[in-house]
């Protein structure tokens, strides 16, 4: 799960400084585009093939973990009250 955090900043971070990521860009008469936001920015092939990559496995991991969570969830192996007995967690908000 930190691999995932770590993934995900990093992604966001690269995002940053080169002007959006390959999802949200594009190509046009063989040149490629990075996206944010409406604003396109001309990077190379290499960089754009590894936006990309980066961009599906980043959202892919962040979904993974949702899974995993929410079966850990189901599964009583994630509690949100470590060390408390009492399940019924009144006055706590119950999920």
């Amino acid at each position: 799960m930190a691999l995932t955090l770590l993934n995900f900043v990093a992604f966001a971070v690269v995002t940053s400084f080169f002007g959006g990521d390959a999802l949200n860009g594009k190509i046009v008469a063989g040149q490629y585009f990075v996206g944010s936001k409406g604003t396109f920015t001309a990077v190379d092939r290499g960089y754009w093939i590894y936006s990309l990559i980066h961009a599906v496995v980043s959202l892919l991991s962040l979904v993974a973990v949702m899974v995993w969570g929410f079966v850990g969830l189901l599964t009583g192996r994630i509690d949100f009250f470590p060390g408390d007995d009492d399940r019924s967690h009144r006055g706590r908000g119950t999920i």
